[in-house]
């Protein structure tokens, strides 16, 4: 094989490798978010069932202190929503992560969720890029470079 097709070959099997490991950044990265309960240095607007005052601290649902003490979205529950972020597509030049949990776009963006969609949910962003990431990316990607130009 020609020199020049060699190092085409190593190009895009490099490309295919750091696609991969960046998808797998990206997902632990959202993953991480759920233990440190927050995104990009920012803590999640804390849950009702913490604020003193509030009908959800007085009425509870469940009895305990455990409703006060759970972590928020993943409480004691399964721990679906953190268990459902995966790649989702994955091709030489993107990387996409997503859920398929019908609630995670509720939780990350903010959006109406409940019955007739009458309760506005706050804003817990889990999901997206920061400059953490965007630098991790960035070092993935040049250091799959540097073993294709360098060898």
């Amino acid at each position: 094989m020609p020199p020049f097709q060699n190092t085409l070959s190593s190009f895009w099997k490099a490309i295919s490798i750091a696609t991969r490991l960046v998808g797998n950044d990206m997902v632990n990265d959202a993953k991480e978010n759920f233990i440190k309960q927050g995104f990009d240095g920012i803590p999640w607007k804390e849950v009702q069932r913490r604020i003193a005052g509030t009908k959800a601290y007085k009425y509870p649902k469940r009895k305990g202190t455990n409703r006060r003490t759970r972590a928020i979205l993943i409480g004691a529950g399964s721990g679906r929503l953190k268990k459902s972020i995966r790649v989702t597509q994955i091709t030489n030049t993107e990387v996409a992560i997503g859920s398929d949990v019908p609630y995670a776009e509720v939780h990350n963006e903010g959006k109406k969720a409940g019955r007739g969609a009458g309760f506005m949910m706050p804003q817990r962003k889990y999901m997206g890029l920061t400059k953490t990431l965007d630098a991790q990316i960035e070092k993935r990607i040049n250091q799959a470079m540097d073993d294709v130009f360098n060898a």
